[in-house]
């Protein structure tokens, strides 16, 4: 038996200082499930619908799978919403699945949203979505705290052996809209690094400049300068043959 879900509410990531969130570009949602039997018992399966960067595609959990996601990530992120209870003799029950499907979806849009679960080494959410690496790549890029390392990385879906099936998630506005955030802080950057140049260099400046007024011309008629420590004019260096 299948059910289908209603409209997925949107995931978003959360914004550094200075920055507003923006849409998640993974989006998840429990489209619907179905109902399968094996040889032992009946058991639910849980189709979840992924966009990636735009693209979708689906798989399929059963609440094994969400449990060991919970109990492997749970200790990067105490925050991490419950997980629904285990019912041996009841996980085909239509209100065990309604109860299990949207806390389903709460988990893995938080997962989405933690900065400690994308970024763990294992990769354990990013396997559980069956997401290709350059996809954990584009996605990590919108952290901040490690964005300049993977926009390193974001460059390479430009090469040849990527660039077919990969490079369309870099005209994903969410990546369109982090580009322009790293553009204006490395210009807010620039420009106080010129104000600050610009500042000392002026100190200096018109330090000499006051320093050339003071310093006599020799150049100039009655300067100051000590004339009797110069050779008159005209005297010549013979003293006059």
């Amino acid at each position: 038996m299948a059910t289908d879900s209603g409209p997925a509410a949107a995931s978003t990531v959360p914004g550094a200082a200075g920055e507003a969130q923006m849409k998640s570009p993974v989006q998840i949602r429990i489209s619907n499930t179905e109902e399968r039997s094996s040889m032992l018992k009946s058991f639910t399966v849980y189709i979840v619908q992924i966009s990636d960067f735009g693209r979708s595609y689906q798989i399929e959990r059963r609440f094994d799978d969400f449990a060991k996601l919970h109990t492997d990530l749970v200790t990067y992120d105490s925050n991490l919403p419950p997980l629904p209870e285990k019912k041996m003799w009841a996980s085909t029950d239509a209100s065990t699945v309604a109860e299990r499907k949207p806390a389903f979806e709460k988990i893995l849009r938080y997962m989405l949203r933690s900065e400690e679960i994308v970024m763990e080494k294992s990769q354990a959410l990013w396997k559980f979505l069956e997401m290709p690496p350059p996809g954990v790549v584009a996605a990590r890029y919108m952290f901040k705290t490690h964005r300049l390392n993977y926009a390193r990385q974001c460059g390479k879906l430009l090469d040849p052996k990527y660039e077919r099936e990969h490079a369309y998630r870099l005209a994903h506005e969410s990546v369109i809209k982090t580009n322009l955030l790293v553009l204006a802080s490395e210009l807010d950057v620039a420009r106080s690094e010129v104000s600050g140049a610009r500042g000392g260099g002026g100190g200096a400046a018109d330090a000499a400049s006051d320093s050339a007024k003071r310093r006599p011309d020799p150049m100039t008629p009655g300067s100051g300068t000590d004339s009797s420590s110069a050779p008159a004019a005209g005297s010549g260096g013979g003293g006059g043959g």
